[in-house]
């Protein structure tokens, strides 16, 4: 005759292995979209980068030490200020 506390004890078992297993697809799911997201953040960056490249640094209407001064130029060099880390 089987004791029940056995059965018991093996259904909790089979119960464990079964949300281990859960954990493990989930922790898989969460590593896959991390990934994804990643990938996305790189890809918009890459385009920033790209788009960067193609603005000059400096503005032949209004050098550095003009009163007047150019917006784009500020926010170009802000832009890739925080591209380089450093704003």
């Amino acid at each position: 005759m089987s004791d029940p506390k056995d059965a018991e004890q093996a259904g909790l078992r089979a119960e464990v292995e079964r949300l281990n297993g859960e954990v493990d697809r989930l922790h898989a799911e969460v590593l896959r979209t991390e990934s994804d997201a990643i990938l996305a953040i790189d890809a918009s960056l890459a385009g920033v980068r790209a788009a960067l490249a193609n603005h000059p640094r400096a503005c032949a209407k209004h050098p550095d030490d003009d009163e007047m001064s150019c917006g784009w130029k500020r926010v170009v060099l802000d832009v890739q200020a925080a591209l380089d880390g450093d704003a």
